[in-house]
């Protein structure tokens, strides 16, 4: 995940100085996120003293909340799926608790109705819990072990982002 986060970051880098536009940045980069919440569960699930565990969990997540793209979902999201991986319904308590703190820490009354639901369209983080039915419908099965299958995914995410900015920069 490092190397995919690493060769995304540099993508991105050559990206911005093509762009040369801050309103057309690209920062994105999921693969950060993602090794550090696997890096996460790795602290989590060594060895070692619990305790000293522990707050390399919580010093993963906020490192993460901070600077990863998503990282104040996606952490926590990984520690609850994985601490209750086999207790469906408590995880689906904590990502609905997770949810409304989420709710709770963007949300900002503004003086229109419209402008506030704007606002929460935008700061949507709060409405992840509206994954749960689609957890709900998986039942277990692997897709297919191919390398394209591996890696294609990899590779689209970068590059669709990339050609998306591309072809902005040529409407422009």
């Amino acid at each position: 995940m490092f190397v995919w986060a690493a060769i995304m970051a540099a993508g991105n880098t050559v990206y911005n100085l093509i762009a040369a536009d801050p309103a057309l940045s690209i920062h994105n980069n999921i693969f950060f996120t993602l090794a550090l919440g696997v890096l996460m569960l790795c602290v989590l699930a060594g060895s070692g003293p619990l305790p000293l565990r522990i707050r390399g969990v919580v010093f993963l997540v906020l490192f993460a909340s901070i600077f990863a793209e998503g990282g104040i979902v996606v952490l926590p999201f990984m520690l609850i799926t994985y601490l209750c991986r086999d207790r469906i319904l408590l995880r689906n308590l904590l990502y609905l608790a997770l949810g409304a703190l989420l709710f709770v820490m963007t949300f900002v009354p503004y003086p229109t109705l419209s402008e506030t639901l704007t606002m929460l369209a935008i700061n949507s983080e709060f409405m992840f819990p509206l994954v749960i039915p689609f957890l709900a419908m998986y039942d277990g099965t692997r897709g297919p072990k191919t390398a394209f299958s591996k890696y294609f995914f990899y590779a689209f995410y970068p590059l669709h982002l990339w050609i998306i900015g591309l072809i902005t920069l040529l409407v422009r």
